[in-house]
């Protein structure tokens, strides 16, 4: 970990003249090293690899809280120096028990804010961090029974580690525990559980797919749903692999929640780009004229495949974002879940989605092409929508992107709307977009 010297020496000097623009800086050379290295430790210690990427994690909060607090930034700088420092050492690393329970983590915060009212900062910092880190092993036990207050704790818990000490916090953190200890966590997960994952996760994707295959179908391009379904079968495998890779080398139960966070926000990133070309793509056969010229084209094939190959990514984009995670999920309840429960719970969970797609395929056989390219066109729209802000908030929690929270805005967890700066500005510009392009639809339809 040689490597990692010169840069640590450099955040040092920044953090110690407390120059917020250096600090950032040093910082962002000391992550960009730490990337290019950070194998060597997987491969050696995947329970080190988990501490240090949390203490990384913790640095860079401190570092972009506002306002800055240079005692706490150089705090967490000491304790991923520590980490490090003992990974070199040949030390035993700390690793989270498996064993944790949601009360546990209760008890952490109902600490923690009583130290805050007592002005005891430092402890119930303390006391925030460690709920932070074994958070990951006992989230499960919130995301299956209420996913609004599980954002709420994810968002919420690293801002409330910094400004605890204020009353506005207190009374944040004082809700936060009221909400948790009313989850009834004596009983284990049963089928209605399992099942309300899978289908939670898997609408958004089913109803992508099928909006792609109506559109074929209704397009008389029979031979793209292979293109379609191929993408679907393929995100289902990358999903699994995924899921694999990440139990079995990443120990850590921190690594592997942080992961999640990440392959939600990247992939679902890439799905609303697809999506918003794909939506234009149905906007612009809306129209009855527009609708007969784009059949009269379909003998060209050629012109075809472009749109076929952009509906298998967009397929497979839509499958592997919510298997990912879905399976990721069933990994953190299946040991409280009885098997005959597990397996019930997915088959219940197939069977309601497979009643689904039926039902949408009928209807569409009934409708207009031209009208199901309408209706389609604002269904991938809001999807894209929710996705944008789904996608930044994930990435927001894993601190790869900026927060800067807007107080008094509200969180609209069904339609993807989270109180920040980043998001809302995200998905201001994106309403500004489709609007620019339906105003010009409309403009073109009436020449």
């Amino acid at each position: 970990m040689k490597n990692l010297s010169s840069d640590f020496d450099h955040l040092q000097a920044a953090i110690s003249a407390k120059d917020l623009s250096a600090t950032r800086t040093a910082f962002k050379s000391l992550n960009s090293t730490w990337t290019a290295n950070e194998s060597i430790v997987r491969d050696q210690s995947t329970a080190y690899y988990g501490s240090i990427e949390t203490a990384i994690s913790f640095l860079r909060s401190a570092i972009e809280t506002e306002p800055t607090d240079f005692a706490d930034i150089q705090t967490a700088f000491d304790d991923l120096q520590t980490e490090i420092d003992n990974f070199v050492q040949g030390k035993a690393a700390s690793t989270v028990s498996s064993n944790l329970t949601l009360k546990d983590g209760i008890k952490l915060l109902q600490k923690a804010l009583n130290q805050f009212k007592a002005g005891e900062t430092a402890k119930a910092k303390a006391n925030m961090k460690q709920f932070i880190t074994i958070w990951p092993t006992i989230e499960g036990e919130v995301s299956t029974r209420d996913s609004a207050l599980y954002t709420r704790v994810e968002s919420q818990t690293p801002v409330i580690m910094v400004k605890g000490g204020q009353k506005a916090y207190q009374k944040q953190l004082e809700t936060l525990i009221s909400e948790l200890s009313a989850i009834d966590t004596s009983a284990n997960y049963g089928a209605f559980d399992v099942m309300l994952i899978l289908l939670r996760e898997g609408i958004e994707a089913l109803l992508i797919i099928m909006a792609l295959v109506t559109t074929l179908k209704a397009s008389r391009m029979q031979k793209g749903l292979r293109w379609v379904y191929a993408g679907a079968l393929l995100g289902i495998l990358a999903s699994l692999a995924i899921a694999v890779v990440l139990q079995s080398s990443v120990s850590s139960a921190v690594s592997s929640g942080t992961s999640r966070e990440i392959i939600e926000g990247f992939v679902g990133l890439f799905a609303v780009v697809m999506m918003i070309f794909i939506g234009i793509w149905l906007h612009g056969k809306s129209n009855t004229k527009k609708w007969q010229a784009f059949m009269d084209k379909q003998i060209k094939a050629v012109a075809a495949t472009g749109s076929f190959v952009s509906m298998f990514g967009l397929s497979f984009l839509a499958v592997f974002r919510e298997g990912a995670e879905t399976i990721l999920f069933y990994a953190g309840i299946y040991p409280r879940t009885d098997s005959l429960q597990f397996y019930g719970g997915i088959a219940l969970a197939v069977a309601v989605l497979i009643i689904l797609a039926l039902v949408l395929s009928r209807a569409s056989n009934h409708i207009q092409p031209q009208k199901i390219f309408f209706w389609l066109t604002w269904l991938i729209y809001a999807l894209a929508f929710k996705m944008l802000g789904v996608s930044i908030h994930a990435l927001q929690l894993t601190n790869i992107a900026p927060n800067h929270l807007v107080n008094g805005f509200p969180t609209i967890d069904w339609a993807g709307i989270y109180p920040n700066l980043e998001g809302l500005s995200a998905q201001l510009v994106f309403v500004v977009i489709i609007a620019l392009i339906t105003f010009k639809n409309w403009r073109d339809n009436h020449d």
